[in-house]
């Protein structure tokens, strides 16, 4: 991530060129990612970006792609979360989600343009907003990339299983075994016990992404919730855990979340489901596997070093985002004010130029 952010264009180069013919981690070589000629250039299958939390890290992606480099990617996979909710228009999203079970879909990210309707979404979580807002940026760049077709979004809601970076659940598991107090309220203004939430399995995810892949041509323009099929409550969540652990959990309904960070949703996973035959593992069977895999002390150590070293990492390049933050005078947690002029009913985003060099102003299509 730091080298990612503090040499853009040599990644834009590296994506530019396509694989290396030696092994990338091999320095010394002097093939090592060197500039190929028109008839040795090998295209990239596919790109999982799992570390674009700026649009400007969408924008070194769409630059390597253009005549200007001559790259290409065949496939490019956006790593999109369901905090993009967060930034966006909390009474547009409430109107679309009125009445309706399924939970969010797709579409019903309306980025918040109005002053106002930034300021709300701002002051309820400030971090999700600026996380998510970042996101939205993200696949709103592409989004008007006519010129580059061929990309697929994944938005994930927390994911618990096997190799979880963040140790939420590891948290949860914890304070279950010791009998420690689990706060459950996720904002002043919502009721834990009525609020649904959406979770998923880190091998669901594994096999959403190999499901986009082999399917390829057919999503690409998509966006596509990756979810659990079940929405429960938080306090559900925890009972869930202390079930498969034969514990009864200790809740505080008054208490602040630990885990739960984003107060809109759930979302509805049926896109994914209906175009590519997804199916998710059943909560159930998801909670009793996570908890399991904890049971292994050396399993709880692996995610507490990670979660340690996700967290330096993203200190250390906080310098890196503040510079971009500093050098763009919108911000990248601020959505553009200027698609609300262009923009139809429903349509986020539409009327934005697109800012690789050259390339036109095309407007956003409703998603199918």
């Amino acid at each position: 991530l730091n080298r990612r952010y503090s040499n853009r264009k040599r990644f834009q180069e590296i994506l530019a060129d396509g694989p290396p013919e030696t092994d990338p981690q091999d320095t010394t070589s002097a093939n090592a990612h060197s500039q190929p000629s028109d008839q040795t250039r090998r295209e990239w299958d596919a790109v999982v970006d799992f570390l674009a939390f700026s649009y400007k890290s969408v924008l070194d992606v769409l630059q390597s792609v253009t005549k200007k480099w001559g790259g290409s990617i065949r496939h490019y996979i956006l790593i999109s979360s369901d905090s993009v909710f967060m930034a966006c228009d909390r009474d547009e999203v409430k109107k679309r989600q009125k009445g309706r079970d399924r939970g969010l879909l797709e579409e019903d990210a309306i980025p918040a343009t109005s002053g106002a309707a930034k300021r709300v979404a701002k002051n309820r979580n400030p971090y999700q907003f600026n996380y998510g807002g970042g996101k939205l940026r993200c696949e709103m760049e592409l989004r008007n990339a006519d010129f580059f077709p061929q990309w697929t979004v994944l938005r994930l809601p927390d994911v618990i299983g096997p190799y979880d970076n963040l140790g939420s659940h590891l948290e949860v598991q914890k304070s279950v075994e010791k009998g420690d107090h689990i706060g459950c309220r996720i904002a002043e203004d919502i009721d834990p016990s009525s609020h649904r939430i959406s979770l998923v399995y880190a091998p669901d995810v594994a096999n959403a992404i190999s499901k986009v892949l082999a399917a390829g041509a057919p999503t690409f323009g998509h966006i596509f919730h990756v979810a659990c099929i079940e929405q429960p409550t938080f306090p559900e969540y925890v009972q869930m855990v202390g079930r498969c652990m034969n514990k009864e959990p200790n809740l505080a309904l008054e208490e602040e979340s630990e885990m739960v960070t984003v107060d809109v949703g759930p979302i509805s996973s049926e896109r994914l489901q209906d175009l590519l035959g997804w199916r998710p593992t059943g909560l159930e069977e998801v909670v009793k596997s996570t908890v399991e895999w904890y049971e292994d002390e050396d399993n709880q150590e692996y995610t507490t070093n990670l979660v340690e070293s996700s967290s330096s990492s993203s200190e250390s390049s906080s310098s890196s985002h503040e510079s971009d933050r500093n050098s763009d005078s919108e911000g990248d947690e601020e959505l553009p004010d200027s698609q609300s002029g262009n923009s139809k009913a429903g349509e986020p985003g539409g009327g934005r130029k697109s800012q690789v060099e050259g390339e036109a102003d095309p407007k956003i299509p409703k998603l199918e």
